[in-house]
């Protein structure tokens, strides 16, 4: 599903008119497109793994992630959950000091955009990379020394 004239695509789950940047098109039926929220409620549907990053510093993990465009919800004083860009991620305080610190790759769009973003937020991503596996990745490291990979497809 094309554009139309107003630069909106129509979801093919729940038929609305969505901007174009808040659609997903197929990979291999560009003009299949289904809304970030249909692709939500998708997800919550199926199976998925959800990274849970440790850390020692609940209060500065939450600051790291909403500064990087997360929507963060406390869940008491020793776990909380990021949401955005489509994904979920469990901020859980460290009480062990010999637990280790997680990561996770983030598979999202316009990494430079995003990397550019985060820069200006105050974050301190490495340069973003062609990578030779035909992705575009930066990575770095959040308050809780989780390493987290950032990529898309070239």
């Amino acid at each position: 599903m094309a554009p139309d004239a107003s630069g909106s695509t129509m979801c093919g789950c729940c038929g609305q008119a969505h901007p174009d940047a808040e659609v997903h098109r197929l990979a291999h039926q560009a003009g299949a497109a289904i809304c970030h929220g249909c692709a939500r409620w998708v997800a919550g549907h199926t199976s998925r793994a959800i990274p849970v990053l440790a850390t020692a510093d609940l209060p500065a993990s939450v600051r790291f992630w909403e500064a990087a465009g997360f929507d963060v919800e406390h869940y008491g004083d020793d776990f909380a959950i990021a949401e955005g860009f489509g994904v979920e991620l469990h901020l859980d305080a460290r009480t062990d000091a010999a637990r280790p610190a997680g990561g996770c790759y983030l598979h999202l769009r316009a990494v430079d955009d995003l990397r550019a973003a985060w820069v200006a937020a105050g974050l301190s991503p490495s340069e973003a990379v062609d990578q030779p596996w035909d992705m575009r990745e930066f990575h770095l490291t959040d308050p809780g020394g989780n390493h987290i990979r950032v990529g898309d497809n070239l």
